[in-house]
């Protein structure tokens, strides 16, 4: 089963599996597991060519080394000072210059060098992106955008009529 889907700059297509990130290159199929060998939930192919990946309580990122394999980094270790609790790693995003991965609870910011993870007041749904701004609808809350790592509401849930809006 499939649960995500990215293509990189040299048409590469990913997908997000049960049994780990799959890689298509127009002639052959590749599958990279991860080493919780858990299923892969979503995908960020970043500027810098690395692809980055969420799992259950398990996220970082593959590159290619000099065979143009893919190596799989992870970024669980890096988080101090958290202790993980069924996070499940449903999106990830390029904001404020940072990898954001969110799971339902918490969100987890990689600047390139440190991960830091928090536990959130309100619980995200979703994350999408209209021209520059990041709204997230929040789950028994209403839509915010999100900016500088806060939530700003803009309505309330009752305001959407308790719908979800994507």
């Amino acid at each position: 089963q499939n649960w995500s889907i990215a293509q990189d700059k040299q048409g590469r297509m990913f997908f997000g599996n049960n049994k780990g990130l799959l890689e298509y290159d127009g002639y052959y199929w590749n599958l990279y597991p991860i080493p919780t060998n858990g299923i892969i939930r979503s995908i960020y192919i970043g500027e810098d060519g690395k692809i980055y990946v969420g799992s259950f309580e398990e996220f970082g990122y593959f590159e290619r080394d000099t065979t143009n394999r893919l190596i799989y980094h992870s970024l669980k270790q890096n988080v101090a000072d958290y202790n993980f609790h069924n996070d499940e790693i449903w999106n990830i995003l390029h904001v404020d210059g940072k990898i954001l991965f969110h799971s339902f609870a918490s969100d987890f910011i990689f600047d390139g060098q440190n991960t830091t993870g928090r536990r959130l007041n309100h619980m995200p749904l979703n994350f999408f992106r209209i021209d520059s701004t990041l709204y997230s609808q929040q789950i028994n809350n209403g839509l915010n955008t999100y900016s500088n790592h806060k939530f700003t509401n803009l309505l309330s849930r009752e305001a959407v009529n308790d719908d979800i809006v994507k």
